[in-house]
């Protein structure tokens, strides 16, 4: 298996950051953000085999998890039961305002 780097590096107290991305989305992404914001996203090179050396804002670093609450997942499930069986109790029309989580 062949593998690529993708890495995000900036040192502190500076306010950019280097990327150098091989993942096809991020480097979309940063192709989008360049034309969205020339004067800010910066392609410094792109090379042969797709990758990318970008220099961009730090402050467009977001990191997060994306985790549902606890019995979110449960809820929706029961929720989309009860808007099918009402659907087929009433032949396919909804009821405004009866679906609340």
């Amino acid at each position: 298996m062949e593998y690529h780097e993708n890495a995000i590096e900036w040192l502190t107290g500076t306010d950019e950051m280097m990327l150098t991305l091989h993942q096809p989305r991020l480097v979309n992404k940063v192709r989008k953000l360049r034309e969205k914001f020339p004067d800010m996203v910066e392609i410094i090179a792109e090379n042969k085999d797709g990758s990318i050396y970008a220099k961009m804002p730090l402050k467009a670093l977001k990191l997060q998890i994306l985790v549902a609450p606890d019995g979110a997942a449960e809820r929706a499930r029961k929720l989309t039961a009860r808007r099918a069986e009402i659907e087929r109790k009433t032949g396919g029309k909804q009821i405004s305002g009866y679906f609340s989580a």
